[in-house]
């Protein structure tokens, strides 16, 4: 995770990576200090020319050059405010592009081909939508802040030095301070906003989830269950959010009364200074309006540590993901697209429980039809979708889980947005049986699925699914338990029209047994599970 502001404000691991997502941003960064700087000399400038005006002004009752002075006033705080502009503006251009980076690596990372349940899937929308809203601020206040709360003591301390070495040295004390008292309670707010975070990400998996399984539960009568289910991780994200805010008050508490004290002590001791005659007024009121803002940028970087912390967490937990090493495809899977054959040599895939699947060996050409059988558990699915994986752009998959995209139906059998003429569009579907579906739906293949639109039954998804395969126009089908939720009408419907609908294509398919939808030409067994 990143350092905490107590913590000697080192970068963590977290820090550089996320500094890094952002490509050929180093004269960004650069923008982004110098406008800094420029905002920092204007501070210094400002304190400057108020302490001589007010010190004129007690003195002789009247400002010297008084226009002049405005115009000095109004040229630094045009500058400071112009430096401001910038460096929002560069760091928001750099916050959303990390932020686009970091969603196109995981998006890249999906699309090479791995498996999400639907609970994984509902904490990774979440972790990928507003988990890393908190970012931009990381980008924009965080970081600044804490490049400013380095930079910007050490400015103003040398100031404080040549005007008054006491007051800089009880600046400096609560300056070195500050960030010993704040590092326990910063620990523990670091720890707690990932626990916060792992509480949304499970909250958000969890309703996934049930919201994709709620015609189920409906008719197991397990709602009220799953209604309990939500009520807890609810109730616990809504208690590691309360001890986030508590934390994150301390910390706050903590570093404002810190400076708030050291702030006095100067002070003080600059007025005792002030009637001994040893500093002159102008000194004086300088090093009361430069004080404050020595610790300004602690007490910015130690709130902005608090505020991102969520995106930070977020961001960790997708960049763990990207870590991960993908399932490398299978050296032992061939296609021969002159012959249109899928060749296997002692082809398996590990299982959990360092399991393997049992070696598969031999081919299967245009019109075949290879059966994975076995009993659940045994590895048909994995072993299927890592052939798939293997063979590329030459498969389509009809998978057991058939998603619904918000659009139209006509859009969901055709995901890659080709041009399909609606005569073989026709004729896929009446393979499958899905001319049916779209007979009952009132604006045909213009209906619109998903979110917002008619959510078909997990029967008439698998018949989706299965449209989809054959409007895909691959030599090689695999077919993961293709009768899944289909009744005996629909099932002896397939079995007639699909070895029709296929006669052109390698089909690979899993089944619990040899009766499968279409005629196995091979079958390998993996048998029963241990």
């Amino acid at each position: 995770m990143v350092s905490a502001p107590g913590s000697a404000l080192r970068p963590g691991p977290l820090d550089r990576r996320l500094c890094a997502l952002p490509k050929t941003a180093t004269s960004l960064y650069l923008i982004a200090v110098i406008a800094g700087l420029v905002q920092l000399a204007t501070h210094v400038g400002i304190a400057m020319v108020l302490a001589r005006a007010f010190s004129q002004l007690l003195r002789d009752h009247r400002v010297e050059n008084g226009s002049a002075t405005l115009m000095a006033l109004g040229l630094l705080y045009g500058s400071a405010l112009v430096a401001q502009l910038v460096m929002t503006r560069t760091l928001g251009v750099l916050s959303r592009r990390a932020m686009a980076t970091l969603n196109l690596e995981v998006l890249t990372y999906f699309a090479s081909g791995v498996e999400l349940s639907r609970e994984r899937a509902g904490g990774l929308a979440i972790a990928m939508t507003s988990g890393l809203a908190p970012l931009e601020g990381y980008f924009s206040k965080y970081l600044p802040a804490l490049v400013q709360s380095v930079l910007t003591p050490l400015v103003l301390l040398s100031v404080v030095v040549a005007l008054d070495p006491l007051a800089a040295l009880v600046l400096l004390v609560g300056l070195l301070a500050l960030p010993f008292l704040t590092a326990k309670v910063a620990a523990h707010a670091n720890a707690s906003a990932a626990k916060q975070w792992r509480a949304l990400y499970a909250l958000s998996a969890r309703y996934s989830e049930l919201l994709h399984g709620l015609a189920t539960l409906r008719l197991l009568n397990a709602t009220r269950r799953a209604r309990r289910e939500v009520d807890d991780a609810t109730t616990n994200y809504a208690t590691t959010t309360m001890t986030t805010l508590r934390l994150a008050f301390q910390s706050s508490l903590t570093a404002e009364f810190t400076s708030g004290v050291a702030v006095g002590l100067t002070a003080m001791i600059v007025g005792f200074h002030l009637m001994a005659g040893s500093v002159a007024a102008a000194s004086a009121f300088t090093i009361l309006l430069i004080a404050a803002e020595v610790y300004a940028p602690l007490r910015r970087t130690s709130a902005e540590f608090h505020n991102a912390a969520g995106g930070r967490a977020a961001a960790a937990t997708l960049l763990a993901l990207l870590e991960q090493e993908l399932p490398e495809p299978l050296t032992s899977v061939t296609f021969d697209e002159n012959s249109a054959t899928v060749s296997f040599r002692q082809t398996s895939v590990a299982l959990p429980n360092q399991r393997h699947t049992t070696p598969l060996t031999g081919s299967a050409t245009r019109g075949q039809v290879l059966v994975i059988a076995g009993d659940s558990g045994t590895g048909k699915t994995t072993l299927l979708h890592q052939i798939a994986r293997s063979l590329g752009s030459a498969v389509a998959v009809a998978p057991q889980h058939i998603d619904l995209f918000q659009a139209s139906v006509a859009d969901n059998l055709v995901l890659d947005g080709r041009k399909v003429p609606s005569s073989v569009r026709d004729a896929a579907c009446r393979a499958t049986g899905f001319d049916q579906v779209v007979a009952q739906l009132a604006q045909g293949f213009a209906t619109p699925l998903g979110d917002g639109g008619v959510m078909l039954s997990t029967g008439e998804q698998r018949k989706l699914g299965l449209t989809r395969v054959l409007l895909a126009d691959r030599p090689v089908i695999v077919l993961d338990e293709p009768t899944a939720n289909l009744d005996e009408a629909s099932i002896a419907h397939l079995r007639a029209e699909l070895p029709t609908a296929l006669a052109n294509c390698v089909v690979l398919m899993s089944a619990h047994s040899d009766h499968t939808v279409l005629p196995a030409t091979f079958t390998h067994d993996l048998g029963r599970q241990p």
